[in-house]
């Protein structure tokens, strides 16, 4: 928020601040990103006082490498919040396949290039995680899709979760129901978020997505 606060400043974005003996600036974010892991579609809502022509050029000019505005749209006043109109998220874990091996993951048979085996890990994901029916306990995060995919010794497991209130299936819960104790590897795991996503008629989309909150000027 600090880092945002300073180049809108000096980017010279008119962004509206509160009253009173602290002002702060009328700005908020989606969820929260967990301390460690990386992300590639972040979304914030600020409130202007003026209207201004490129608001994106002007905060990433001021920018610290590796924080980009992407795009920046126009929403209505009476748009939801975005931390509680967010309600599923697409993840991105990333570990090593000797890890995998090591922690009881299959590896690869019949002379394969070395690594684990992919489709046994996606049959165990899809047991534990796609096939059982859904729980009766209302508001329990659920896997809605997944996929395992290997490349150069790097296993990815990427897969999207519903969130309540923030809680979602998390990654050390999918690593260790289908490969082992993430404790035990010996390289931590390392976590994308790849994409969030609002519900509109029954169907999980961008934030942004033309007609999601747009306004029509």
């Amino acid at each position: 928020m600090r880092i945002f606060e300073r180049a809108f400043a000096a980017g010279g974005v008119p962004v509206s601040f509160s009253e009173g003996f602290h002002p702060h600036a009328r700005m908020s974010f989606g969820p929260p990103l967990k301390t460690g892991w990386e992300s590639l579609e972040e979304y914030m809502d600020v409130q202007l006082d003026a209207a201004m022509d490129d608001v994106a050029a002007a905060c990433n000019a001021k920018l610290p490498e590796g924080i980009v505005v992407m795009r920046v749209v126009a929403i209505d006043d009476r748009a939801p919040k975005l931390a509680v109109d967010i309600v599923a998220v697409a993840l991105d874990v990333a570990l090593e396949s000797d890890d995998a091996i090591a922690a009881g993951a299959p590896p690869l048979k019949n002379g394969g290039a070395a690594g684990a085996d992919v489709a046994a890990i996606s049959s165990a994901l899809s047991n534990r995680f796609l096939n059982p029916p859904p729980s009766a306990a209302g508001g329990e995060p659920r896997v809605l899709e997944a996929e395992v995919a290997q490349t150069e010794g790097t296993i990815h497991i990427r897969y999207t979760s519903t969130m309540d209130n923030g809680r979602i299936v998390t990654p050390d819960s999918i690593v260790a129901a289908v490969i082992g104790d993430p404790a035990s590897f010996r390289m931590p795991v390392k976590v994308m978020r790849r994409a969030q996503f609002v519900v509109r008629n029954e169907r999980h989309v961008s934030p942004i997505d033309e007609g999601v909150v747009h306004t029509s000027s």
